[in-house]
């Protein structure tokens, strides 16, 4: 149990680093891109969140209750490691041939080529970690350092060449390229605790079917916010985009702060007491949705107060506008529990 707690608060700081320095951006770009070409910039992270949810496919779930299932034995972590990566490899092969044939009617998502594909890139690249793995053998803290060190370093990279319009793709491109160096570290980390296998097609088409059902569960409802500003940008002026995305991207990010630690901390957990004690591996589950839920409603609370503050801390302004948008998706936290 004491692990257990010590993974649950290791997950929390690992969400708050990959939370907070995506939100620490925002006031940087928006003041470096200007208005429109923040717009433009987040209708990209729109579309890029999107592809990294579909290339993600419950994975995260999925992989973590199999590894958990499995400690101890390093071939089968190997072969569940291998199951996931191709079934990721797979999907973003998919993704990849879909947005070079639909490419000219995705101009939308991103007027400019670069800043299509260097978003393409990033979404396709992001979700392809091995978070699953750590959380699965419960070495959430090494994983934490991990991203923190990568979160930082793109942040820092961001902030000093991304100094106007002419070159938002960077945003993109810069985050992808730490993704690749994450990865490779990550194999590095798990070596000596896994034998990994090689990935082949069947194994990709078999966790692809075994994960559907947690990608429609899950992915499909935390995509919906993103179609929501994909669809407003291809009607709305690129700076009402820009101020729904900031407020999309705050309310998503505090749902995914409450939620995603417990969830992925008590999944090894619950899955352990099932085996024998069926009750208690209940309640600690409905223990953590009540936690959850409770924290939820308190964020969007103080989140609906304070929106003009924290609105005028990311963008130097709170427009009306931006207020009663933010005011209107502060139950987002809820509705993500």
């Amino acid at each position: 149990m004491r692990k257990t707690l010590i993974n649950i608060t290791s997950l929390f700081v690992s969400v708050v680093a990959n939370r907070i320095f995506p939100i620490l951006l925002l006031p940087v770009l928006a003041r470096a891109l200007g208005p429109e070409q923040f717009g433009h910039y987040v209708m990209a992270s729109a579309f890029s969140y999107l592809l990294a949810q579909i290339v993600e496919w419950g994975f995260n779930m999925s992989g973590v209750r199999q590894i958990a299932l499995a400690l101890g034995d390093k071939v089968r972590l190997g072969e569940i490691v291998a199951t996931v990566v191709s079934g990721r490899a797979l999907i973003m092969v998919v993704l990849l041939i879909i947005c070079a044939a639909a490419s000219p009617w995705f101009r939308w998502v991103a007027p400019d080529a670069t800043l299509y594909w260097a978003s393409v890139a990033y979404g396709l690249l992001y979700a392809f970690d091995l978070r699953f793995a750590f959380y699965g053998i419960q070495e959430s803290r090494t994983f934490l350092i991990l991203t923190f060190v990568q979160y930082l370093l793109s942040f820092l990279c961001i902030f000093a060449f991304v100094r106007g319009g002419d070159n938002a793709s960077l945003a993109f491109v810069i985050p992808a390229i730490f993704c690749i160096i994450s990865v490779i570290v990550s194999v590095l980390l798990l070596r000596p605790l896994i034998t990994f296998s090689r990935p082949t097609l069947p194994r990709a088409i078999a966790g692809i079917r075994g994960s559907v059902q947690v990608f429609l569960a899950r992915n499909v409802f935390q995509s919906s916010s993103q179609l929501g500003v994909l669809v407003l940008g291809f009607f709305a002026a690129p700076q009402i985009v820009g101020w729904f995305g900031v407020n999309e991207r705050i309310t998503r990010t505090l749902g995914q702060l409450i939620l995603y630690p417990l969830q992925m901390g008590l999944t090894p957990l619950v899955l352990q007491k099932s085996q024998n004690d069926q009750r208690r591996a209940v309640l600690i589950h409905v223990a953590g949705l009540a936690l959850a839920a409770s924290a939820a409603a308190f964020v969007g609370i103080g989140l609906f107060i304070f929106a003009p503050q924290v609105l005028t801390v990311l963008l130097g302004s709170s427009p009306s506008e931006a207020v009663r948008a933010l005011r209107l998706l502060c139950v987002y936290p809820l509705i993500f529990v």
